[in-house]
């Protein structure tokens, strides 16, 4: 302990321990037993005032390392990392909690924290989504089991994009109720709830699903109903849950910080820089949905990217795949699609529905019903699944996940999925993932009982498979037209000896050469 010239007296500096302090060096140390505080007396330009500052290293539940900087009643931290790379920016940082250092107070500051080895472990929260067996929401509520300590959220929030409204009893009678037995809908519903549940496994990577489909086929609908599950519903000032691809790579790649452990919904692909060149654009987009797939985010200054779990959810116009296949090799778009399955909707009646609902003229009606249900109620169904998924993953993490291991491989049977298919089996437990969500999101009351996870999985994994069938060559399509012998050849059988009933169930033609075909049949 160094104790310099006596110049004033401090009492009580240490959080109630019986200590005097007589003080005018820069540095104080003092051993609590618990850990070393460092205080400090910092004085202004004119000599006549001390600022008291208290800085001690914690380690937060994700793991990351801070410095926490007390001052009077404020309190800032700062990433370890950020300091390392940049110090100057990383300590500007601390005037969001109402410290400025500027001057000679920060070239001390930056002594002080550069001499903190010690780190403790504190109940103190970086990131949104997991941490520890806490989950924190995005307007900072903290789901946490029960008997938990207290906690301090010290990340940015947004809690405008999380509205709540009426009851969880309305928005499951008003919204996925009604959608019950249209099965891309009720995908879609389920994917939300598989969010969470990433973290829990040994998986690496995030999985997205695509919905694109022709334009007022619903598709944005359908995004913004799922949504309302935590919170978000077109528009107002709460409820902005929902991103766009009208915006930068960059800055959907820094909103992942903000849906980590969530469903990230980011809605249009068609818009996503459409004043770029075809090659430009398809280039950037793959990047992009790599990154997601990662799960990386691109930190400020050079800084350590973080790694976030999530679902990523999107509509389009026209595939994501296709407009990255229009300017790259097969193995690249191959690669993407490991990472982003396609639902396709095209040449479906109506859209992201099964059918038109009893009791509905047309399936405008039945949209603007659901919008108004969820416009009423929503921002209820995701915190009551938080709640009681912390409180089971906190009475056995182990088993939990097993329990969850256990329904996507009885998805991989189901589908009959080979195990040792690589990039198949990842896709294939994609969904599989959604299937064992939707089963405990039923399971907790987030969704209705109606619900049926795997006739819906199993009906989305079709259509995605059918989807990326190789499309066969020209000479295939037509060796197999000559094997099959459904099919009628013209040379050989002329119209006089076709009856009326090969008429009507054949499906296709093949002319002879320079001859035509009856009017009004396929022709090929």
């Amino acid at each position: 302990m160094r104790i310099y010239l006596l110049v004033t007296q401090h009492e009580d500096v240490c959080s109630g321990d019986p200590v005097q302090c007589f003080v005018m060096s820069w540095v104080f140390w003092v051993n609590r037993g618990d850990a070393s505080i460092s205080l400090n007396f910092l004085k202004d330009a004119s000599m006549k005032k001390y600022f008291y500052i208290k800085v001690r290293g914690v380690r937060a539940r994700s793991g990351a390392l801070l410095y926490e900087v007390t001052e009077y009643d404020k309190i800032g931290y700062i990433d370890v990392v950020e300091f390392m790379r940049r110090p100057n920016d990383a300590i500007a940082g601390l005037a969001a909690a109402g410290m400025t250092f500027v001057g000679k107070r920060r070239a001390k500051l930056i002594d002080v924290l550069s001499d903190i080895e010690d780190f403790v472990d504190e109940a103190v929260f970086d990131r949104i989504g997991w941490n520890g067996s806490y989950f924190v929401y995005l307007d900072g509520h903290i789901f946490a089991p029960k008997g938990a300590p207290p906690a301090q959220v010290i990340c940015e929030l947004k809690p405008e994009r999380v509205g709540q409204a009426e009851s969880l009893e309305g928005w499951l009678a008003g919204v996925p109720a009604r959608v019950a037995g249209h099965y891309v809908c009720e995908f879609m519903f389920m994917a939300a709830f598989a969010a969470p549940l990433r973290s829990l496994l040994n998986r690496d990577e995030n999985s997205g699903f695509e919905i694109p489909g022709e334009a007022a086929c619903a598709k944005s609908t359908l995004l913004n109903l799922v949504s309302s599950i935590c919170g978000g519903f077109l528009g107002g000032d709460q409820g902005k849950y929902p991103l766009s691809f009208a915006t930068t790579a960059a800055g959907i790649e820094w909103e992942t910080q903000n849906y980590s452990d969530l469903p990230l919904i980011v809605d249009d692909g068609t818009l996503y820089e459409l004043g770029a060149s075809p090659r430009a654009r398809a280039n950037s987009l793959m990047q992009l949905l790599m990154s997601l797939g990662k799960g990386e985010e691109k930190r400020r200054y050079g800084t350590t990217s973080r790694k976030f779990k999530f679902v990523f959810l999107t509509s389009a116009n026209q595939s994501l795949l296709q407009i990255i296949g229009g300017q790259n090799a097969a193995e690249v778009v191959e690669a993407v699609s490991h990472r982003l399955s396609t639902i396709p909707l095209f040449g479906r009646e109506f859209g992201v529905f099964d059918r038109l609902p009893d009791g509905y003229v047309d399936i405008g009606d039945f949209i603007a019903d659901l919008i108004n249900a969820a416009s009423a109620n929503h921002g209820w169904s995701m915190r009551h699944f938080l709640q009681q998924l912390v409180e089971k993953v906190a009475l056995d993490p182990v088993a939990f996940r097993d329990r969850l291991e256990s329904h996507i491989a009885s998805f991989r049977e189901q589908a009959n999925i080979e195990l040792n298919g690589g990039a198949a089996r990842r896709v294939g437990d994609s969904f599989g993932l959604v299937y064992a969500a939707g089963r405990l999101a039923k399971h907790f009351g987030a969704l209705p009982e109606t619900f049926d996870p795997l006739a819906s999985t199993l009906a989305c994994y079709s259509l995605h498979r059918a989807s990326v069938a190789p499309t066969p060559s020209p000479a295939m399509l037509l060796k197999a037209l000559a094997e099959d012998n459904e099919i009628i050849d013209l040379d050989k059988v002329g119209r006089r000896h076709m009856s009326d009933e090969q008429f009507a169930i054949v499906q296709v033609l093949l002319p002879p050469k320079g001859r035509t075909v009856p009017h009004g049949l396929n022709v090929r």
